[in-house]
């Protein structure tokens, strides 16, 4: 019984030690697992608990870190992507690259008998209705203008109900494009004959109101359309139009130089401060134009408003210096070459 006793009691040891190691081997497999996540490559057993981190591979080749890349390989971005001028080591202008058919865009192009533009280049068509207020009517659904344009044109149209309380001003036409002007060039030479009738209505491409930024403007009186002519009550127009960028295209005795007979209906959008320089000078827009393009980038024209100085110069170049402590916007003027404007 004793020998028995004995016998037992060794199974009993040798079974407890080969469970502490066995618990052991579990304990290092765990720890072993817990580590493999780090490891390159390592399967934890069970597919769904695969994690594989892959290895970094060697260079097998290409540019060393210390070469200076290829100028050809770094992508040019589209404006901003030249910085030419310095002065006392810091750099001071970046310079703004323009298509070559960025002359016929912006706010001063001129469009005349002599510079014909094309509509097609217009892209921000809308529809005068879908922004009308109170303060002005809109004669037809078909209206319409340059989006560009549209908050400075209701600015002109609040203003003017404001100051007069009059809202009896409709704007009767916008935009037209090449077929409708031909339409009127024949309505008007079949009433008034061919010399007389171009003197009215500009020749196909030839138009303002191809560009999307000229407008004609009608009266009502007793709900009856009449002809806008800048008189009376409507004599604010063009007196304040200028304080929203517009100006009267064609006035009074400027027939010589427009080549187009008195309009005071229609009103074109030039922008400030130029609606501004325009009007203090008395000047028509083919004026300003050949004015600017005496005035190159080393010798702008210079001038006040509201407080800011402004630099206005003309340039034939693509790539237009511009410095970075300015505003500043740029115009084709649809002849050969660009307006820059400049706010200090």
């Amino acid at each position: 019984m004793k020998a028995e006793g004995a016998l037992t009691k060794a199974i009993i040891f040798i079974a407890s030690i080969l469970a502490t190691l066995g618990m052991l081997s579990l304990v290092s497999g765990f720890f072993d697992a817990a580590i493999a996540p780090y490891e390159a490559g390592i399967n934890l057993g069970d597919p769904s608990d695969t994690v594989l981190i892959p290895a970094i591979p060697e260079p097998t080749g290409g540019t060393a870190y210390d070469e200076a890349p290829d100028a050809d390989a770094i992508p040019e971005e589209p404006y901003l992507d030249d910085y030419p001028f310095e002065a006392s080591g810091v750099i001071e202008y970046f310079s703004v690259r323009m298509s070559p058919s960025s002359i016929s865009r912006g706010n001063l192009i001129l469009i005349n008998r002599d510079h014909g533009f094309n509509p097609e280049y217009v892209m921000d068509l809308t529809l005068v209705a879908d922004w009308q207020t109170p303060s002005f009517r809109v004669t037809g659904n078909n209206v319409l203008l340059s989006e560009s344009i549209i908050e400075p044109f209701i600015a002109m149209m609040d203003a003017f109900y404001l100051a007069s309380g009059s809202n009896a001003v409709s704007i009767i036409s916008g935009f037209r494009g090449l077929d409708r002007q031909q339409e009127l060039l024949d309505e008007h030479i079949a009433r008034l004959g061919a010399v007389e009738a171009q003197r009215w209505v500009a020749a196909p491409g030839h138009s303002e109101h191809h560009a999307g930024i000229a407008m004609d403007l009608g009266f009502y009186h007793n709900d009856v359309l009449r002809t806008f002519i800048g008189t009376g009550t409507t004599a604010w127009f063009p007196q304040n139009s200028y304080r929203f960028g517009f100006i009267l295209r064609y006035p009074e005795n400027r027939s010589n130089i427009t080549h187009v007979a008195h309009e005071p209906w229609h009103f074109r959008y030039v922008g400030l401060p130029h609606a501004y320089f325009i009007k203090q000078r008395a000047w028509v827009l083919e004026e300003y134009i050949e004015f600017i393009m005496q005035h190159d980038y080393d010798n702008p024209f210079i001038d006040l408003f509201q407080g800011y100085e402004y630099e206005v110069f003309f340039t034939r170049k693509t790539e237009i210096p511009i410095p970075f402590d300015s505003y500043f916007d740029i115009s084709g003027n649809n002849i050969d070459g660009f307006i820059v404007t400049l706010r200090r």
